[in-house]
Formats: structure tokens, sequence, C-alpha cells
């Protein structure tokens, strides 16, 4: 499949993209399985499953999570396959990259968010999104409530610097990207990964995915929601999930099972689409 894409996907077309989704996944998971590390499919991927045995109909992309240690080691194997077919940007590999997950692509694809065409990115490839999971001592800790606050703020100011245009900004939004020209954005995202890499210890009760887009309250939750693990049916095929993934997905959208109404249920598809 083959397209510019300057209106919604056809029925076929969104059919294509959530299988190319799920021959990515497929691949992520074979290496996760060859390399014992841990996985969970989790967001808009969990919720497909549960609630429509597959790919959410106007979802675009996959979504999976991973403790930190497991997705650091999940970047260092891919990325040590040097010129492979599939491969990982992120910090690590790219200081410029305009946000904080983990995107798992295959080359010699496009699949192009107008997101990030507004954005200092030439990230063009068909994704996976993978959001570590970092320690954390739960949402009654003050020094963390805190510290959630300070990422907050530093991935609102990164977002605003990454911008190429303000179109759309607010007055404010506007403001600040006048503040922050003199400001070099690697260095502004580089100190939003050392706060985002605050180490709690693993003796720590809770999970949280500072690197959503959900308000990180929203994100923290017992690692005994995770632990043990169980195993949902996505498109035919079974896949690791938090044990408790009724609970995840309550805390994540409430009454997840009644559909949202259909002018809610668009999402940014590509622009640019060759699978």
């Amino acid at each position: 499949m083959k397209k510019v894409q300057n209106t919604q996907l056809t029925d076929s077309e969104l059919e294509q993209l959530h299988q190319a989704g799920q021959q990515m996944l497929d691949v992520f998971v074979k290496i996760c399985e060859e390399h014992g590390l841990c996985y969970y499919v989790i967001a808009g991927t969990l919720l497909g499953a549960v609630r429509h045995n597959g790919p959410i109909p106007w979802d675009n992309d996959v979504d999976v999570c991973m403790p930190r240690k497991d997705c650091d080691k999940f970047i260092e194997t891919v990325l040590a396959e040097s010129g492979g077919v599939f491969s990982v940007r992120c910090f690590k590999n790219d200081p410029t990259f305009p946000t904080t997950i983990v995107k798992f692509f295959k080359r010699g694809t496009t699949a192009t968010l107008r997101s990030y065409k507004e954005r200092n990115s030439d990230f063009h490839e068909l994704w996976l999104d993978i959001f570590p999971l970092d320690d954390s001592p739960g949402p009654s800790d003050a020094r963390f409530r805190l510290h959630g606050k300070r990422i907050l703020m530093a991935k609102r100011l990164t977002a605003n610097k990454s911008s190429i245009t303000t179109a759309g900004f607010s007055w404010r939004g506007k403001l600040v990207h006048a503040l922050l020209r003199p400001f070099s954005y690697e260095r502004m995202r580089a100190r939003l990964e050392r706060l985002i890499r605050t180490d709690y210890g693993e003796a720590c009760e809770y999970y949280v995915s500072w690197t959503s887009h959900y308000p990180f309250l929203k994100q923290t939750m017992p690692k005994a929601w995770y632990e043990p693990a169980t195993t949902v049916l996505y498109g035919g095929k079974h896949y690791r999930a938090p044990g408790q993934w009724d609970k995840v997905l309550t805390q994540l959208y409430g009454d997840y099972m009644t559909p949202p109404p259909e002018n809610e249920r668009e999402k940014p598809m590509p622009l640019e689409i060759d699978l």
C-alpha cells in the first residue's frame, strides 16, 4: 500500500496498517523471548485485545511496555544488529528525537504523522511504541509527586522547543517558544532523560510510565497488577499482558468496555503511508 494521505484511511487500508503493526509486534515478541526480556501489551493494544480481540478499529499503532532494565537491554540488542530491517529510535541513539517514547520501527516503510512533520524530526517509518516502566514509591509519596510535576514541566518545555512552527500555539506557548530560543534542544532533552531515569530502586512496589501522554498518577500502578502476567488474544494470537488487566484498563479508561462516541474515535492517521 502506498498513499499520500489527506483524508481518513479506507477500511481496507486501515486493515493493512493493523496487519503490518501486528507483524512488527511478532518480531518484537520474538526478540524479547530470545533474550528473556519482559514485556506487556498495554494502553490501546491491551484495550483492543480485551474489547475487540484485536486492534481497536480506529487505532493506528501498537503499544507495549517493559520494565526499564528490560527496555534498555532490548535497545542494546536491536542496536547491536546494525543494518537490520528493524531498529529503534530513542534518546540513546538520537538525542534530538522529539519524544521520550522508544520507537521500534521497520526500515523501508513510511508512516508519517503530522505531529512529527511539525516537530524537529525526520522520523517517518512504521512504528511500535515502547513505554519503559520505572520503579516508583507510589502516588502517596510527596517527593514522588513533586518529581512528577518537574518531569511534566520538562516534557512540556522540550515539546515546545522541538516544534518548528508555532501555528496553533496559544500566546503563552508562543512566548515560551521565543524564550527557549537560546537553549539547546539536546541539552533540554538530556535533562529530561536524567529526570525520567531517577532511580527509586527495585524494592518499590509501583511502576510509573513517565513517557506516556497520560497524567503520571494515572500511569502509576502496583507492580502486583503486572505480575504474575497473563495472556490476551489479539488478532488471533496470544501476547503477554498485565495479570490484573481489568484494574489497569479501569485506571486508564474508566468504563473501558463502552466504546466512545463515533465523533471521538478518530486518532491521527499517517499523512504518508508506504508499507
